[in-house]
């Protein structure tokens, strides 16, 4: 719902009227997104993309913008190949996956279980747990259990629990609620430290106990990023991606403890982040200076302090 509620922030400002449609499937996607065409659409951002979107939207020279997905170097390359492809923003998983590992070193954490989904789901989440595998055990930890499931993260942490009693941290792919409840009906609490990605309701609880000692999120945000080099192509057909082949990445918001998730909570959860203004100041039509490169560094400085900063809290 933020997502969206950031997205339409800009509707009245850049005079764009937004459709949102789900699909069930990539495969069912093409044909909507013909009739969107054929009904006289100027854009589209997706997540995920695919070639016979790019193709299907090409035919009617519509540009495509995509955002929060990981695709290889040889994808990419495909992509860039259709002219309407305007450009991928991405938040860096495996920066934040290593500052996961980190924090939980730093709290004590020496055995830590992975809860994960299942491989070969999507690429972002087989990145979240080796990468925060790789520079855990980099740092003298042992990761003494994994289970990737459909999102049975319930599961993966009852079994852990019965088996490795000497367990001292759990680390989820994607943080929701069942993870918390089942650290607590396991009687896991104050037991172990908790780390991983995205924000849930409980949140706030654990970060105050001392439980949850790493998450990252901000996502709701990307989708105005992605709207940028979309919006430049709409409106006078430039680029503003110079190196459509390359990810534009994007920092999370990482949050390590109670003031910054406070902070978060204050200033950055139900915020859209940028202004209409600070948008229109990335459309190279309306901001001749304004380069590739700035858009890539505007990116990377995505933070919780970067948000208060631009809001003018000291």
């Amino acid at each position: 719902i933020q997502w969206k509620e950031n997205l339409l922030s800009l509707s009245e400002p850049f005079n764009v009227e937004f459709q949102f449609i789900e699909v069930n499937t990539l495969e069912d996607a093409a044909g909507p997104i013909e009739n969107l065409c054929t009904a006289g659409c100027d854009g589209i951002l997706m997540q995920p993309i695919t070639e016979s979107v790019l193709s299907v939207a090409g035919k009617y020279n519509v540009p495509v913008s995509s955002y929060c997905q990981t695709y290889s170097d040889e994808q990419m390359e495909v992509f860039a190949s259709y002219p309407n492809f305007v450009g991928e923003v991405a938040e860096v998983d495996k920066e934040a996956s290593e500052h996961a590992a980190e924090s939980m070193y730093d709290a004590g954490c020496r055995k830590v279980a992975i809860a994960g989904v299942t491989r070969g789901f999507a690429r972002l989440s087989d990145d979240r747990a080796d990468y925060f595998k790789a520079r855990f055990e980099e740092l003298g930890g042992e990761v003494i259990a994994e289970d990737y499931t459909m999102l049975d993260f319930a599961s993966s942490i009852s079994s852990f629990a019965a088996a490795y009693p000497d367990m001292d941290g759990i680390y989820s792919v994607i943080l929701d609620e069942s993870v918390f409840q089942t650290v607590v009906t396991e009687g896991l609490l104050g037991q172990v430290k908790i780390a991983g990605f995205d924000m849930s309701d409980s949140c706030d609880m654990f970060f105050e106990s001392g439980d949850l000692v790493f998450t990252c999120t901000g996502q709701q945000a990307t989708i105005l990023s992605a709207f940028a080099p979309l919006y430049n192509y709409m409106y006078d057909g430039t680029y503003l991606v110079d190196d459509r082949n390359k990810i534009i990445d994007r920092s999370y918001i990482e949050i390590h403890n109670a003031q910054e998730c406070a902070d978060y909570n204050e200033y950055v959860r139900f915020s859209t982040c940028y202004t209409p203004e600070e948008i229109g100041q990335m459309i190279i039509g309306f901001n001749p200076d304004y380069t590739s490169e700035q858009f890539r560094e505007m990116n990377l400085s995505f933070s919780i302090n970067d948000v208060m900063t631009r809001m003018g809290v000291e």
